[in-house]
């Protein structure tokens, strides 16, 4: 891998840690709150797994791609109203953003 590529998949996993590490408090605070969770959170959770989504697209990382991807329709889900963010589907996101840590520093 060339010099250049190795630094930009490095700022890959350095801005995909950062967006985990926002991720995962307001994951459990949808998880808390439910459906009273201020859509801000929403929006944010959002952002931050689509954000990954790209980056991993970018570099060819499908597995994360798909993974994020799973998360983003989700949560996109919840963002519109269509589902309500039961436990289950908290649990779920919390599962899926433990394996999204694992792969990213993989």
């Amino acid at each position: 891998m060339a010099e250049e590529d190795e630094e930009l998949l490095a700022m890959f996993v350095q801005e995909s840690t950062e967006h985990l590490e926002n991720i995962e408090p307001n994951l459990l605070i949808l998880e808390e709150r439910g459906a009273d969770t201020d859509p801000d959170i929403i929006n944010g959770l959002f952002r931050g797994v689509h954000s990954i989504k790209g980056s991993a697209g970018f570099f060819g990382l499908t597995a994360i791609s798909k993974l994020s991807h799973t998360m983003e329709n989700l949560l996109g889900k919840v963002r519109e109203k269509g589902i309500v963010p039961t436990a289950e589907v908290s649990d779920s996101l919390l599962s899926g953003l433990d394996k999204l840590k694992i792969m990213v520093h993989d």
